[in-house]
């Protein structure tokens, strides 16, 4: 079979290779074989390789937070969970951190951040009352702060302010909260034939303008 294969920086090319026995990260098939305690897949079923697994079994798993897999992922039992309503979660990690704060923080919550009601972050939480009061009526003056479809958190920047305390400096802070649903698909910007992998392989590592995201379209 032919495959997209890496010799080195800058070295990218589609070669002749033997059917592959391991596939890595985010990766496409077809099942040829299954093994005696395999269940729900049968060859001939094309399969998608995502790049979290998991094993479905532990309790993390169990909680659909397969990213902490306690089997697959060896990190997993050392994750803390801070409870903000019994806990300031800023002081919780620079304790933990000696201090220092955390390398990476990602703000995965947004405008649906709600603030501490109990707990030793909840006053000083109150004191923003105000102002995430005028932050929620600017970033979603049409929702509906009590009730459905969607009700927008009482404290947009919540989550935000609180990785900005928490981050170490020079750390990071990724900001992918989202409200909603979002359509994956607004974020491809090129589609190409899988024969011009080699070409769309180089044109991504050069940062080329328009390479977001390609997708190898694959009849």
């Amino acid at each position: 079979m032919r495959a997209v294969v890496w010799h080195g920086v800058g070295d990218i090319r589609l070669d002749e290779v033997p059917d592959p026995k391991i596939i890595g990260h985010g990766a496409v098939g077809v099942v040829e074989e299954v093994g005696p305690a395999v269940h729900g897949f049968t060859p001939g079923d094309r399969v998608v390789v995502t790049s979290t697994i998991g094993c479905g079994t532990c309790a993390y798993c169990r909680a659909g937070c397969y990213a902490q897999c306690d089997t697959a992922n060896p990190n997993g039992p050392d994750v803390e969970t801070v409870d903000h309503t019994r806990e300031d979660p800023v002081a919780l990690v620079k304790e933990l951190t000696g201090g220092i704060g955390v390398d990476r923080v990602i703000d995965a919550v947004g405008v649906d951040a709600e603030r501490p009601k109990t707990g030793p972050a909840a006053e000083r939480a109150g004191e923003l009352a105000d102002a995430f009061e005028r932050e929620r009526a600017q970033a979603a003056p049409d929702g509906d702060p009590s009730g459905p479809p969607w009700a927008p958190g009482d404290a947009p920047s919540q989550a935000l302010r609180w990785a900005v305390e928490a981050v170490a400096t020079a750390g990071s802070i990724g900001i992918v909260g989202v409200s909603g649903a979002v359509d994956p698909t607004a974020l491809i910007t090129r589609h190409e034939d899988p024969v011009d992998a080699v070409a769309a392989h180089e044109s991504f590592d050069r940062r080329d303008e328009g390479r977001l995201k390609t997708v190898l379209d694959v009849a």
